[in-house]
């Protein structure tokens, strides 16, 4: 067999291992913690936009504002307070993601309604809960189950006047999260909480996105049809599901915003609007950096108008969106908290309410992660494993291992480079510590034992003209060219068989052979027995000699 046909065929067993690992479940667990968190770390933090603020709920904030630590024992006035001054101060949108389930003091959750209902721009949290529900046949026999999800909506009073109601489910990888959603399809499309957020930041386009909408010939009805934006969470609601479901359809179509000056002042924006809902709705996050990356503004700052930590105009929320959680950038065992590949040495890991609002940031700026598709990732594959496969098993080890360095390299610097430039996300791990090593061994393996398969053969071809110890040096490369002239001292033997000429006259040539091989093994044993070199094969004839490094006595 051809030894390019052997390359090709160890070339395409990498290769096509390497994808059928990478695409299963074992694959993608190892691509994303392995080689995503690589690529985040070698990149680094970048600036988040300046859109978005973290008001952060830490374990100092009831001492700092004489109320109990617990935040479930304070009373909700003290959010309507903060929403006062959010809204006075400027912010575009208000997220609390903080669950307000059953009332408490009437008076006390009067004040925190009322504030909500003045702002018009509050999200609140819904709870997204699940459970498994068994199926039965007609008979009442159980044939199965489901898993079911319902959304649990706030107290009623705060329901009714929030701008919006919105899940923020994250999905996790064993205890690592890495990916949010746009819409829950698992709740009848439901739009999460950062996406909620960009729609009703993006009031100031409403208008030029209803004529961007009109333009696209994307059906319009009595909710989609308003010249203002919806006035309570339910109409958000619909009003986005009714728009998710119109633009997903058409996400093959060419829809463009036109360059025209109606567009012109909202062009990002109505991108982004466009990306959120035609785009996947399952995201992959684009973390800034470590806890602490969006901008955190204490709880206690805002409800005082002070704080001596705080730069010149960090309480200035003009027309930014603010994330209001638990977020405590010093003490590990915060609650709703989540390890990332930015968990810093001490623990401190992101909290729920950051990564509501990086998640928030990425939509507005069109920026979360895109993982290449299944086919595209599992091509890559098969083409790494098999170029590097052939290239290391048909090039001689000196060459082809720096080569296949450097463009293992040369791939490295280019996944690593589409990751910080374009946000796209290609294999890493997977070629880089599966394929690469197992080509690597695999071929100079290959190439070993191919490398003493020769030997052997040399060595068996020049044992029948050199004594054996010689051409095993030789063909082990032990030899010294300066030793191979030099004097020793030897007995020679030279034997002859009589009449070998009229036996090989009167012999045809194949018993001829038959009879010199009988005769040269009935020579071998006895030579063999007492160690000698045979140095020379000629005809009938053998010359060997026994050899020393000085005269014996």
């Amino acid at each position: 067999m051809h030894r390019w046909v052997k390359g090709l065929g160890l070339g395409a067993l990498i290769g096509i291992g390497g994808a059928v690992f990478g695409l299963s479940v074992p694959g993608t667990a190892f691509e994303t913690g392995v080689g995503l968190s690589w690529l985040f770390k070698v990149r680094g933090p970048i600036p988040p936009p300046p859109d978005v603020a973290v008001i952060a709920i830490n374990n100092r904030t009831g001492d700092m504002l004489d109320l109990p630590t617990s935040p479930q024992d304070w009373p909700r006035s003290i959010h309507g307070r903060l929403v006062d001054s959010l809204a006075q101060r400027g912010a575009s949108v208000i997220v609390f993601d903080v669950f307000f389930g059953a009332g408490k003091d009437q008076a006390e959750d009067q004040a925190f309604v009322d504030a909500v209902e003045k702002a018009n721009r509050v999200v609140l949290v819904e709870k997204l809960t699940g459970k498994r529900q068994p199926i039965t046949d007609k008979d009442g026999y159980h044939v199965g189950s489901v898993w079911i999800e319902e959304l649990v909506s706030p107290m009623d009073s705060l329901a009714n006047v929030a701008k919006g109601l919105a899940p923020f489910p994250l999905p996790k990888l064993d205890a690592t999260v890495y990916e949010f959603w746009t819409f829950k399809s698992s709740v009848g499309e439901a739009p999460t909480m950062p996406a909620i957020a960009l729609q009703l930041h993006a009031g100031a386009a409403y208008a030029s996105w209803l004529e961007l909408l009109s333009r696209w010939g994307i059906g319009m009805n009595s909710n989609t049809a308003a010249a203002e934006s919806p006035s309570d969470s339910a109409a958000t609601r619909n009003q986005m599901r009714e728009w998710r479901k119109a633009l997903v359809g058409s996400k093959e179509v060419g829809l463009t915003i036109p360059p025209d000056e109606e567009f012109s002042t909202n062009q990002a924006m109505l991108r982004a609007l466009k990306a959120l809902y035609q785009g996947d709705p399952h995201r992959v996050i684009n973390f800034y950096g470590p806890p602490g990356s969006i901008p955190t503004i204490p709880y206690h700052a805002v409800i005082l108008g002070e704080d001596p930590n705080l730069q010149e105009g960090a309480l200035d929320f003009t027309n930014k969106v603010v994330f209001v959680g638990f977020s405590d950038l010093y003490d590990p065992g915060q609650p709703d908290r989540f390890y990332t590949v930015f968990t810093g040495d001490d623990g401190v890991d992101l909290s729920g309410v950051e990564i509501a609002a990086t998640s928030f940031a990425n939509l507005l700026t069109d920026s979360a992660l895109k993982p290449v598709g299944a086919p595209e990732a599992g091509l890559i594959l098969l083409a790494f494993g098999l170029f590097m496969g052939m290239l290391i098993y048909l090039l001689p080890a000196i060459a082809g291992v720096p080569l296949a360095l450097l463009l293992a390299g040369l791939y490295a610097f280019i996944t690593q480079w589409q990751f910080n430039s374009e946000e796209v996300w290609l294999p890493l791990a997977t070629p880089m510590l599966v394929q690469f090593p197992l080509a690597l061994f695999a071929g100079l393996l290959a190439q070993y034992l191919l490398e003493r398969r020769r030997s052997i053969q040399v060595s068996e071809a020049i044992n029948y003209y050199l004594p054996e110890n010689v051409a095993r040096d030789l063909t082990e490369n032990r030899l010294d060219p300066a030793q191979a002239n030099k004097v020793v001292y030897s007995t020679c033997l030279a034997t002859d068989m009589a009449g070998f000429s009229t036996i090989a006259e009167q012999l045809p040539p194949d018993q001829l052979a038959s009879f010199l091989n009988e005769y040269f093994e009935a020579l071998a044993q006895p030579l063999k027995n007492h160690e000698v070199d045979v140095t020379e094969f000629r005809a009938d004839a053998i010359m060997c000699a026994w050899t020393a490094k000085g005269p014996s006595s």
